[in-house]
């Protein structure tokens, strides 16, 4: 990889879009919150990072990864505030562990989801590339189901890392 390219923040300051993107499998108790799949994006410079649950099968966590993909970029070209989607998410999981949501919800499924549309149009992709990848979607959600939800600990990383600059899995803040 250049050097150009590990420099971080990129010397684009400002740039509303997306001029790169990152997609990581992590553990699945590094998360940020319980989740199998989120995505970080700072409209300042412009990336996208995913961040998937590693999976027994690669192929899950790339379903996972490109619903994270196609969700953010539908969001980034919406407009859809990602602190929004961080905060909206983070609340509906600590509504879940209250027994206020369903065990087998999907925050995006959720219609007051800022990001309600986006999420849907990305189940759709996911639910394609799983079946040309010759996944069984039950089987799928019953797989990703059985990933352990651990609660937050010190070195998950907190919404609030989120629109102050976050560097991609990786690379070092300069």
């Amino acid at each position: 990889m250049s050097p150009e390219l590990l420099k971080y923040p990129p010397e684009n300051p400002g740039v509303v879009g997306v001029v790169g993107v990152g997609i990581h499998t992590i553990e699945h108790k590094k998360h940020r919150y319980p989740t199998t799949g989120d995505w970080l994006y700072d409209p300042s410079w412009g990336y996208v990072e995913v961040r998937t649950s590693r999976t027994a099968d690669w192929r899950e966590s790339m379903c996972v990864a490109v619903h994270e993909l196609i969700e953010a970029l539908l969001c980034v070209q919406h407009g859809v505030d990602p602190k929004a989607v961080d905060e909206f998410d983070i609340a509906y999981e600590a509504r879940r562990a209250q027994g206020l949501e369903d065990e087998e919800s999907e925050p995006g499924d959720d219609v007051t989801a800022p990001y309600y549309h986006q999420h849907q149009v990305a189940m759709v992709v996911e639910r394609l590339l799983a079946n040309e990848l010759g996944l069984h979607w039950p089987t799928y959600n019953t797989n990703l189901g059985k990933l352990d939800e651990p609660p937050l600990d010190e070195t998950s990383g907190t919404a609030e890392q989120v629109g102050k600059g976050f560097a991609p899995v990786g690379v070092e803040n300069q």
